[in-house]
């Protein structure tokens, strides 16, 4: 979360006025960050639409892409949860999309917590 510039930053643990530096300056997120948490599954089932809904509203220009159909989509074997509603998902399958997402969005580096949690042995990476 430090790295990509994704947490809170509690009042007790602000910088000083003595200390130097700005807790964003030592994350990446300046330089485009694509951030996957661990605990992903709250917010993704708020969601009340499809999978490929989802898609479409969160990264809709790179699901057409041949080369990201190819590289992400297939390996995942996303085209089966395609209909499926985000908020009956398992555990796996809400990791599935999660990481798609995660590597749908433009970004310079991309982290991902714990990528393989819940996902079947042919799947993990």
């Amino acid at each position: 979360e430090m790295l990509a510039g994704a947490f809170d930053v509690k009042e007790g643990d602000k910088p000083n006025a003595g200390e130097s530096g700005n807790m964003e300056e030592h994350s990446l997120a300046g330089i485009g960050v694509s951030y996957k948490r661990q605990h992903y599954a709250p917010r993704l089932r708020k969601f009340q639409g499809t999978v490929q809904e989802l898609f479409e509203k969160t990264i809709q220009r790179v699901i057409i892409d041949r080369l990201f159909r190819l590289l992400v989509l297939k390996p995942l074997q996303m085209d089966a949860l395609e209909k499926l509603y985000v908020k009956n998902l398992s555990g796996g399958e809400l990791q599935r999309v999660a990481i798609t997402i995660c590597l749908g969005a433009p970004a310079s580096v991309y982290l991902l917590d714990e990528p393989s949690a819940g996902l079947d042995c042919e799947q993990r990476i």
